[in-house]
């Protein structure tokens, strides 16, 4: 178990080197933590949270404890604490007298009963009530009026159907007493369930994990399990379809989610900007897509380099609505690589030269940052496969 104050060291060493760098000076976070840990489907960059893959790291003992192998740790937990199956645990019984280790990983159950699923063999290790052997949740869930009228709650399915029959099962010594109405059609939608179960005599029960197809533990199904949160997928994904080095994807990941520290964002955040004016036109307020994008500076440049490559398109508004329209082109291969070779480089060279102009006071013809960033898109495409 890795302490919470351990994780959040950590994670701010990972954020401080994100936006600073190897630098000693701390740089502005452009862009919340929690975003930045999505999956890239979802916008984010990937980064994997601390404290998600301790929890599946810590949940693989758990998987490990109902396991057919029969190794020493495991004799050790059932020697000192009398039990140790996995229904035990699901419980959370046990709790008293383990290590703070165990008592965090008995805190994981919760999570970890929700993703597992018992395929029934002769049904001596599967409760009937209360596993997950029969669709999605048990059928103290599914069917709670006759739970609670079970006389024995934690059964298991050997114990009422030893045949192998469960669609023959002797309801009367099963339940405390008689059926009003309601209770009949939960029994009778219950038995038109059990009618498709056959179990195996010959065959043990086994325990499936639900994220993985072939029902085995893998950290990483757990990881996406401990951090999903059912958000959908995110527009700025589409960045990572562009062609560009790792650096202009990071700087194009900020842009289309429109984290870059122009003058309308740092003064947002009460930072003191003697002029708001974009730096390349002298005109307009600068903000992501006027920089980037509408700029009469920045326009010409795209436009001469479109039309090299052969592309004539009207600008949309923001550089996700760029990048999404490479299908509605009709442009081939070769031709959908070198739009999107210029979708990730002429953003990058013209922030580049805004940037100059703003930290060394030197500007450039916009015709030679159009030409330098043909240059790098040239050399970027001799690299690409199909080029070569």
């Amino acid at each position: 178990h890795c302490p919470a104050s351990v994780v959040s060291n950590i994670e701010k060493i990972m954020r401080n080197f994100l936006w600073s760098g190897t630098s000693e000076n701390s740089k502005m976070h452009l862009i919340n933590w929690e975003e930045v840990c999505q999956s890239k489907e979802k916008g984010g960059l990937g980064i994997r949270r601390i404290k998600h893959i301790n929890s599946a790291l810590m949940s693989k003992w758990i998987w490990k404890l109902n396991s057919d192998e029969d190794v020493a740790w495991k004799r050790i937990i059932r020697a000192k604490f009398g039990r140790g199956n996995l229904h035990w645990w699901l419980q959370g019984r046990g709790a008293r007298g383990f290590s703070p280790n165990w008592r965090r990983i008995i805190k994981l159950l919760p999570s970890f009963r929700q993703n597992i699923f018992f395929h029934p063999g002769n049904g001596n290790k599967t409760h009937f009530w209360t596993d997950s052997w029969l669709g999605d949740n048990p059928l103290a869930e599914k069917y709670p009026r006759l739970f609670l009228l079970a006389r024995n709650q934690q059964c298991l399915i050997f114990d009422i159907a030893p045949s192998g029959q469960l669609s023959t099962l002797n309801w009367e010594s099963l339940l405390r007493r008689s059926l009003n109405d309601d209770e009949a059609i939960d029994i009778s939608h219950l038995l038109g369930e059990l009618n498709s179960i056959c179990l195996n005599r010959e065959d043990e029960d086994k325990l499936l994990w639900r994220p993985e197809p072939k029902g085995i533990y893998t950290v990483r199904s757990a990881y996406l399990t401990f951090a999903n949160n059912n958000s959908s997928n995110h527009p700025a994904a589409i960045v990572w379809s562009l062609s560009c080095p790792q650096k202009q994807y990071f700087f194009n990941w900020c842009a289309m989610r429109g984290r870059l520290p122009t003058r309308d964002l740092l003064q947002r955040r009460g930072m003191h900007i003697t002029s708001g004016l974009c730096p390349l036109c002298q005109a307009v307020p600068e903000t992501v897509d006027h920089v980037l994008i509408h700029c009469s500076y920045s326009w010409k440049v795209w436009m001469l380099i479109l039309n090299l490559f052969g592309s004539e398109i009207v600008m949309p508004h923001g550089l996700i609505r760029i990048a999404s329209i490479t299908s509605s082109l009709g442009l081939k291969n070769k031709g959908r690589l070198m739009f999107k070779c210029c979708v990730g480089f002429i953003p990058w060279f013209l922030w580049k030269e805004r940037n100059r102009r703003i930290f060394h006071g030197h500007e450039q013809h916009w015709k030679h940052v159009a030409y330098s960033t043909l240059h790098s898109i040239v050399g970027w495409l001799k690299l690409q496969s199909c080029f070569q």
